[in-house]
C-alpha cells in the first residue's frame, strides 16, 4: 500500500575484485556492432531496448546512463557523498526496466532507474566523481561510434584474453555493497541493501545463479 515505485538509484558503497576476460570480449563485440551498425547504435542507446513492448512505455524523458550527482541529491543519507556512473549502469538498467514489463510495470509506470557509484566524501570525491563519468561517458559515446577503426590486434593485446581472470586468492577476497534508494507515488522512502563476499563477477554472481536456480 506504498505506491509505486518512482525516482530509484542504485549506488555502488564499495566493490573489490578482478576483471574478467570474457566480460571485456563481450563489451568489444558490443562496441564494434554498434559503431559499424547505426541502427544497432539506435537501439542500444534506446533505454527501453529490451522492453516486451517499446510503445506501451512511459517517456520519461531523459534518462542518463552515465550521472553525475551530490549523494544529497539521491538520498538524505549519502549527504556528503558524490556519486558518478557505474560501469555496467547502460546495460544493467535495460535489464531492470525489461523486468518491470515482464512484470507488468509492477515496480510503476513512472519508475525511473540509474546506477551509481559512490566516490566517497573527501576533496579529491568530486574530481574522482567528475573523470570516472567523463570517462565512461567517453567509452560510450565515441566507443559507439569510432571503436570499429581501432586496429583488432591492438584491442586484442590490450584486453585481457577470454577465459582469464582473477585468481582464487582474488576470487576469495572480493566483495561489494549495493544500497538503492527509492521513492514511492505517495511519499515512501525506501533503502535495500544488497552485500556479498568474493569476487563480484565470478564467486559472488555464482552464489547468486544457485540462488535463482534453488528459487
Amino acid at each position: 500500500g506504498a505506491g509505486e515505485l518512482g525516482e530509484t538509484n542504485f549506488v555502488m558503497r564499495a566493490m573489490a575484485g578482478g576483471v574478467s576476460g570474457g566480460t571485456a570480449a563481450s563489451m568489444i563485440e558490443v562496441m564494434s556492432t554498434m559503431s559499424a551498425d547505426p541502427e544497432a547504435r539506435r537501439l542500444m542507446n534506446d533505454p527501453y531496448t529490451l522492453t516486451t513492448d517499446r510503445a506501451a512505455e512511459p517517456e520519461l524523458g531523459h534518462q542518463s546512463d552515465t550521472p553525475i550527482r551530490r549523494g544529497r541529491e539521491i538520498a538524505p543519507e549519502l549527504d556528503g557523498i558524490w556519486t558518478g556512473a557505474f560501469v555496467m549502469g547502460a546495460t544493467n538498467s535495460r535489464i531492470v526496466r525489461r523486468s518491470n514489463a515482464l512484470l507488468d510495470w509492477a515496480y510503476g509506470r513512472k519508475f525511473r532507474y540509474a546506477e551509481n557509484m559512490s566516490m566517497g566524501s573527501s576533496v579529491v570525491a568530486p574530481v574522482a566523481a567528475a573523470m570516472g563519468t567523463a570517462g565512461n561517458a567517453a567509452v560510450l559515446g565515441l566507443g559507439s561510434r569510432y571503436f570499429n577503426k581501432l586496429p583488432r590486434g591492438l584491442v586484442e593485446r590490450i584486453a585481457p584474453t577470454p577465459g582469464t581472470g582473477p585468481n582464487e586468492r582474488t576470487r576469495d577476497k572480493g566483495h561489494y555493497r549495493v544500497e538503492t534508494y527509492t521513492t514511492t507515488s505517495r511519499g515512501a522512502r525506501y533503502r535495500a541493501t544488497m552485500a556479498q563476499q568474493g569476487d563480484f563477477g565470478y564467486k559472488a554472481t555464482s552464489v547468486l545463479l544457485g540462488e535463482c536456480g534453488l528459487a
